[in-house]
């Protein structure tokens, strides 16, 4: 087995299992939160290198806010979609999506979309996305809040 560093405080709250560079091994994702809820989350991905697992890629200041906010990591081929819900103001429901796709042996953002509920009004608002073209390359170490708040 291997060493996981978390930031202080941090606990796993999921792990994914995915062949994420298609050398038939599969790698893994790490998400850990902090149990105070305003946090920002910690995601580690380790490449398996036929067994042996060493650290690839991390980011320490996601644009997720703690474990309330995550839903779940979905993985397809070299892309995997991080999942998460923010209520704003107990008037809107947004569900975020947030894709990352290994290229040159590096993780880059790939897409971003929100999906946006009016709880007051009762209704969907259009879906909102971002890609490559609107942001440029992008690193998923960098990829935090503050990024995608300003592209709103």
């Amino acid at each position: 087995m291997f060493k996981i560093t978390l930031k202080k405080g941090f606990h796993v709250i999921d792990e994914i299992n995915a062949d994420l560079d298609g050398d038939s091994y599969p790698d893994k994702i790490y998400i850990a939160s902090s149990q105070e809820e305003m946090m920002e989350l910690q995601i580690l991905i380790f490449k398996n290198n036929k067994g042996s697992f060493s650290l690839w890629a991390k980011n320490d200041s996601s644009p997720i806010l703690g474990e309330k906010e995550y839903k779940k990591t979905v993985t397809k081929g070299n892309y995997f979609t991080l999942e998460y819900t923010r209520d704003l103001e107990d008037k809107y429901n947004i569900y975020n999506y947030l894709t990352f796709k290994l290229r040159d042996n590096n993780f880059i953002l790939h897409k971003f979309s929100q999906e946006t509920y009016d709880a007051k009004a009762n209704k969907k608002l259009p879906i909102k996305a971002w890609n490559e073209n609107n942001f440029g390359i992008i690193n998923f170490n960098t990829t935090t809040y503050e990024f995608l708040d300003h592209l709103k």
